[in-house]
């Protein structure tokens, strides 16, 4: 795997799970999942 460096720039692939109002929602990072949270998600301050 490569070596990154602090600063450094590079595109990573990325693959799309789930668009909302033609906003990603969901997406897959070098196999990661990555969830889109508004601040206002959740009712009551719990996040």
């Amino acid at each position: 795997m490569r070596k990154f460096t602090k600063g450094e720039k590079y595109r990573p692939i990325v693959k799309v799970d789930k668009v909302k109002k033609h906003v990603p929602t969901v997406i897959y990072v070098s196999g990661r999942r990555y969830v889109l949270e508004h601040s206002n998600q959740w009712k009551g301050g719990g996040k």
